[in-house]
């Protein structure tokens, strides 16, 4: 990703998808792509959609809730619709720490710690949120130890859903 232009990722002797290096990265076609560009992977989670009260929503059978905002709705292809299979995509530096007067602008999760891993300028944090294990990139001089709950918000402008069954992403590509 540091010295290309454009990048062509191959699966098995296909082209998955091509195109620069922030593009693949913000914009991965398929789950292949999805976890193949960036460190660590993104993190992956199988749920399903569900509509509530006008309110589309993302649940994973262990009951993990991320509300669809309208921005991102309007994103979605025709075929999201409640009752689809899919896998949701949150990348490491998507979830933030919130301080403890802060009012999050997003969803609010609480992850209980697992292991942490100081990296110099930012801490790689594994994180059990509703029974899955979520990685979480700090700014340093964050260092929470196993056990601590920490109070995080889904923080992005991006959104990643993958069609289950498929493996292809069910957002409208930029």
């Amino acid at each position: 990703m540091t010295l290309a232009d454009k990048i062509i990722v191959l699966e098995g002797g296909k082209i998955q998808q091509m195109g620069s290096p922030l593009n693949l990265y913000y914009h991965p076609s398929n789950l292949f792509v999805a976890t193949f560009i960036g460190t660590p992977p993104m993190n992956l989670i199988e749920g399903t959609l569900v509509e509530e009260r006008g309110t589309l929503y993302f649940r994973s059978p262990r009951g993990l809730s991320v509300p669809i905002r309208p921005e991102w709705r309007n994103q979605l292809l025709p075929e999201a619709k409640p009752g689809l299979p899919v896998i949701w995509g949150v990348r490491s530096e998507n979830l933030r720490l919130l301080a403890d007067d802060q009012i999050p602008e997003g969803p609010r999760f609480t992850g209980k710690v697992v292991v942490h891993e100081l990296l110099g300028a930012t801490t790689q944090v594994l994180c059990e949120i509703s029974g899955h294990e979520i990685y979480v990139t700090l700014a340093a001089p964050h260092r929470p130890q196993r056990g601590d709950e920490l109070p995080l918000e889904f923080h992005s402008k991006h959104l990643y859903l993958f069609d289950k069954k498929s493996s292809l992403s069910v957002v409208k590509s930029n």
